[in-house]
């Protein structure tokens, strides 16, 4: 079906890549990717492939600056970014260390001129000079992008699907990018809510390490404040409350599947098995050893 599996690869002190690409057409193909961070970075990157990108994030926060732009692009979930690349390097800096990953539709010369926008007029006019666009784009599109797998599955009907949601993406961000582009409309989907979200995946996905609050904003790209709203207006709790759902919600799966109490806590960020008997119980009504 044409899956390209890439990496792990080191591209800096700390810093490991992998991911996955695939053609979705003519001149149109996929790649995801997913970077972990143990320090911050300052890399020079070349992307591998020729054409105008546009990168969805879901994760993570970075300062880029293209070769031959004076202006910094502040990369950060919530938005859609545009730009060319043909050999174009590109300097990146990652500040927080964690997970930055994310999206990239690339659309070659022979796709967008069939897209009559500002942007790809631009490329399509000169493939060699620096182009720089982006767009804000709402949550369900984000919450597909981090839906996304993170290696290539092995079953045929998985890899099927797979595409499917890639085309769904990749239309749905071109309708959003025409519609922006032509008319100055934004997507009536606010950035800020998808932003919330890949904090709230993060907290998911790292119970026994959770960042602080500062941290978690930062990697969001949003004020600690802001995000402190956010998770009140969207969840009705705090921060820490709904880390101490998810960490509840997991350490059930893991109960009722045989893990001893102690395991159990520790899979969930409690040093202290008493602590976390207490926490069980103020969520569930139950004691640990009842599952």
């Amino acid at each position: 079906m044409g899956f390209q599996a890439f990496g792990p690869v080191a591209i800096g002190d700390g810093a490991v890549l992998d991911g996955w690409g695939v053609r979705l057409g003519v001149g149109v193909m996929a790649v995801y990717g997913r970077l972990a961070l143990a320090n911050p970075i300052e890399p020079s990157l070349t992307e591998p492939f020729s054409g105008l990108v546009a990168y969805v994030p879901d994760f993570g926060v970075t300062q880029a600056r293209l070769a031959g732009m004076p202006e910094v692009m502040r990369i950060a979930p919530g938005r859609a970014y545009f730009y060319a690349t043909n050999q174009t390097p590109y300097l990146a800096q990652m500040a927080e260390p964690g997970r930055y990953s994310g999206v990239k539709m690339v659309f070659e010369a022979a796709a967008l001129s069939q897209v009559q926008t500002p942007t790809a007029r631009l490329y399509c006019q000169n493939p060699d000079r620096p182009v720089f666009a982006e767009m804000p784009v709402g949550r369900p599109l984000v919450e597909r992008v981090a839906a996304l797998p993170k290696a290539v599955p092995q079953a045929l009907s998985d890899q099927l699907r797979l595409l499917a949601d890639l085309h769904r993406i990749a239309g749905d961000l071109l309708a959003d990018w025409v519609t922006v582009e032509r008319t100055g409309a934004a997507s009536p989907a606010p950035e800020l809510d998808a932003q919330i979200d890949a904090a709230d995946r993060y907290l998911k996905e790292n119970l026994a390490a959770p960042p602080s609050v500062l941290a978690l904003a930062n990697q969001v790209g949003l004020n600690h404040m802001t995000m402190k709203r956010g998770f009140h207006r969207l969840f009705g709790t705090t921060v820490y409350g709904r880390l101490r759902y998810w960490r509840m919600q997991r350490a059930c799966e893991l109960l009722q599947a045989g893990a001893s109490v102690l395991d159990t806590a520790l899979a969930v960020g409690y040093a202290n098995p008493s602590k976390f008997a207490a926490a069980y119980r103020r969520e569930t009504g139950r004691n640990p050893s009842q599952g």
